[in-house]
């Protein structure tokens, strides 16, 4: 799977074992948040689902920092959690 971020021309890859017609189906137009947003104005961090699939989820781990020079960069992470779903805002043992 490969997630082209729209701010930045940014690629985040993750291997999943998943047909992409199953990550379509499982695409609810947004992801979900799991965490709190994090934001200081140098900083902001924020953990979200981007599916839930039937042996588990997949986890968007947003960081984007802010650089002396004003720029920001992002510092995103995908990752697979397996019997896991986001549910109410949580993630929860399935």
């Amino acid at each position: 799977m490969r997630i082209i971020k729209d701010i930045e021309p940014e690629l985040i890859t993750l291997a999943v074992d998943h047909k992409v017609e199953t990550l379509i189906a499982a695409w609810q137009g947004a992801a979900m948040p799991i965490s709190e947003a994090f934001d200081d104005g140098n900083l902001f961090s924020q953990a979200r689902v981007l599916f839930n699939l039937e042996q588990g989820c997949v986890v968007w781990l947003v960081n984007h920092i802010k650089l002396p020079y004003g720029n920001k960069m992002s510092a995103d992470k995908l990752t697979w959690v397996p019997a896991m779903h986001a549910i109410n805002g949580q993630l929860v043992a399935t």
